[in-house]
């Protein structure tokens, strides 16, 4: 392997110095020194290249330290930019706006209209995560039209340099929310206003192009596609990310959940639908289409002897051209859509159950999921999508993801365990999902930070290779 450059090694350092910062805490340049090893020029010519291009600042003296440079405390600048992280379902569009550090600044949630454009309720719901000035006066958390109390504080922040050359023009709500230039240091506070956008991440449900973002198709919002993420990039003039929602609850599980540490293994999401996110060797997986983990279209069809074919013009015969893709009549259930989706888990549970069940499928599984023997029935129903991943991938762990995973937790992990184990000898194991709250959108704003940080660190350490467009990371 070839030397690194100069410019590739000033940025490994700053990056590694600048986690150190996300991570600890602020900082004097001897902890710096010591954390990294680094050399005292090398660390104050760092410190001098992450404070010009904003992305830290100096927040204040350490007591340790006698008065002078070292004993300035270094910070990461909170407020040089926000994120957003968005989670689209069939009803809502749920936003959560984040600071450059992570921590969350504001909500906001706004209904699904499936004859709208999708790109302009995107940008209506990151609109409302806007703090109104009257609310960063009197220093109490956000509350804007139509959100849920923002949370957080509104730290001490300072001036995002200039918006990078190349980008696209500004127009309508996108203006609004990232500026035609970011504003000098201060000036968003003292204003009122909360910092620029400067990274989008989208959860949707189907299928996304994972070249383009485009979303080709959506279950339940035949409205729903398109170029969503080139339409937004146009608006906003920021990176921007759209994944499938399943996806991206993959994220949230192997950055800060049960798959923590691992980078071969499949999350199977199980809410009203079934989905799957795969992760090999660290990189997500998302097939050549995009379709990559949509396995409740994997054929299973309960009744039928072995070899039997199904009755072409009967009712598992479906289309699936493009009048299902753009408003069409929707297709019944089919494939393990049909033996281990939410209705069909709820036709199970009702069975366990005194009375009539909940109306909502996942709340009549939750109700029924305390009684033994709908738990040995749900583990191995599910068990028969495991087997496949397990068949076809071999992850060596599995994470049982979404409303009906979470509400079996750890007695479900372990009898679907011990189901793959009869079933199949390929080591495997079940873990429960611990990513809560909305793990789709904790995955967007975690990948929506990345795709800030990375545009940050490109703008101070500049290579001229003409206008960027940003690509879907791996």
């Amino acid at each position: 392997m070839p030397p690194a450059t100069p410019r590739t090694a000033r940025l490994i350092n700053d990056r590694s110095a600048y986690q150190l910062l996300l991570d600890r805490g602020p900082l004097t340049r001897t902890q710096l020194r010591a954390l990294t090893g680094l050399s005292r020029p090398t660390v104050a010519d760092l410190i001098d290249r992450l404070a010009a291009g904003g992305l830290i600042g100096r927040l204040g003296e350490s007591g340790a330290e006698r008065r002078g440079p070292n004993a300035a405390l270094y910070g990461v600048l909170p407020d040089r930019a926000h994120v957003a992280g968005v989670a689209v379902d069939t009803h809502r569009i749920v936003v959560t706006r984040a600071d450059a550090t992570g921590r969350t600044v504001g909500t906001a949630e706004v209904p699904v209209d499936p004859g709208a454009d999708p790109t302009s309720q995107v940008l209506a719901a990151l609109a409302a995560t806007e703090r109104p000035a009257s609310a960063a006066a009197t220093g109490r958390p956000a509350t804007t039209v139509g959100t849920r109390a923002g949370e957080g504080r509104a730290p001490a922040g300072a001036r995002p340099a200039p918006a990078e050359e190349g980008r696209a023009p500004l127009t309508g709500e996108g203006r609004a929310l990232t500026g035609a230039r970011l504003p000098p240091a201060g000036e968003d506070r003292a204003l009122g206003r909360r910092a620029p956008l400067g990274a989008v991440a989208v959860g949707t449900p189907g299928l996304v192009d994972p070249g383009s973002g485009a979303v080709t198709f959506a279950a339940g919002l035949p409205g729903w596609h398109g170029d969503l993420r080139s339409a937004l990039h146009e608006r906003l003039g920021v990176p921007v990310l759209v994944d499938n929602e399943v996806n991206l609850a993959g994220v949230a599980e192997h950055r800060i959940g049960a798959a923590r540490g691992t980078d071969t293994f499949c999350l199977l999401s199980l809410g009203s639908g079934v989905g799957v996110a795969v992760l090999l060797g660290g990189r997500m997986h998302r097939g050549a289409s995009g379709g990559a983990g949509e396995i409740g279209y994997l054929p299973y069809r309960p009744g039928r002897a072995p070899g039997e074919l199904p009755d072409r013009d009967g009712p598992d015969r479906r289309s699936h051209g493009p009048q299902n893709r753009t408003g069409g009549p929707e297709r019944p259930p089919h494939g393990l859509q049909s033996l281990i989706g939410g209705p069909a888990l709820a036709a199970v549970a009702a069975r366990y159950l005194p009375g009539a069940p909940p109306a909502e499928p996942i709340d009549a599984v939750r109700a029924a999921v305390e009684t033994p023997e709908f738990l040995a029935e749900l583990a191995e129903l599910v068990a028969v999508a495991v087997v496949g991943l397990c068949a076809v991938l071999d992850p060596g762990t599995v994470v049982l993801g979404g409303p009906i995973g979470h509400a079996g937790g750890a007695p479900l992990a372990e009898a679907v365990a011990a189901e793959v184990a009869a079933a199949i000898p390929l080591p495997t194991q079940v873990l429960a999902g611990t990513v809560t709250g909305d793990p789709a959108r904790r995955g967007a704003v975690l990948t929506a930070l990345d795709l800030l940080r990375d545009d940050l660190f490109a703008t101070a350490h500049p290579v001229d290779h003409g206008p960027r467009v940003p690509a879907a990371p791996s």
